[in-house]
């Protein structure tokens, strides 16, 4: 049996994984890059830990996989009645069973300004990007530097956490003066981390108020533009 799964994100490499070395099938795992990217963890990537703490090559988790082909390349379309996948690149590739596992896109709920006004913590290449644009911030002139995180989720909470840290961090390593950060998180839902037990939500509040981090809570973003944040209130 030939097994093609695209995407190589928790779905995907646990689905391949799942069927390694099972007698009689054929895996194919079809991504557009040649690593796993640990989503949890980016955060860390971005306030100065080193990317390799959250990249994985495939190669390395699938070593000994002795049925598991890894194939770098984009699927464009599909024909399912005769059972094959194209690429971008023109190849096919046919299948008994194929496991979609492409993950997502960040969600700007229809507001056209906000792609080109933020920065967004979805892949490590977006990550060093706000990390490098964090660094510049850190080591301006400036004398307190303003941050707002929409969304207070897993990611949005954790990374309002480090980000006083990471002024210090920088202050040391480039020998300017570290700079105060105003850190504001806006989110739709009335409490921090909406999707976890109320309970967690709890500490996690009480613990960003220790930290100087400002909630807006139940607040929606009405829209985004350089240098400000347009919200419902």
């Amino acid at each position: 049996m030939k097994v093609i799964v695209v995407g190589s994100g928790f779905g995907g490499v646990k689905t391949a994984l799942e069927l390694s070395n099972k007698k009689d099938i054929e895996v194919t795992l079809i991504s557009q890059i040649s690593n796993f990217e640990y989503h949890a963890a980016l955060y860390r990537s971005g306030t100065g830990k080193s990317p390799l703490e959250v990249v994985l090559p495939l190669r390395t988790i699938f070593k000994r996989s002795k049925n598991v082909t890894i194939v770098q390349d984009r699927v464009v379309a599909i024909d399912a009645a005769k059972q094959y996948l194209v690429s971008e690149t023109g190849n096919t590739y046919k299948y008994d069973e194929v496991v979609f596992a492409m993950g997502n896109v960040v969600n700007y709920f229809g507001m056209t300004d906000m792609e080109s006004s933020t920065m967004t913590l979805d892949t490590i290449s977006n990550t060093i990007a706000l990390r490098s644009e964090l660094v510049g911030l850190y080591k301006s002139s400036k004398k307190e530097v303003s941050v707002a995180i929409i969304g207070a989720g897993p990611a949005g909470v954790e990374l309002a956490g480090e980000l006083q840290q990471f002024s210090a961090l920088v202050a040391n390593k480039y020998k300017v003066n570290e700079k105060k950060v105003n850190v504001t998180i806006i989110e739709g839902a009335n409490r921090v981390l909406p999707t976890l037990d109320p309970k967690a939500s709890a500490k996690a509040k009480n613990r960003l108020k220790k930290l100087g981090v400002n909630l807006k809570l139940g607040t929606q973003v009405n829209s985004c533009l350089p240098g400000k944040v347009c919200i419902s209130s």
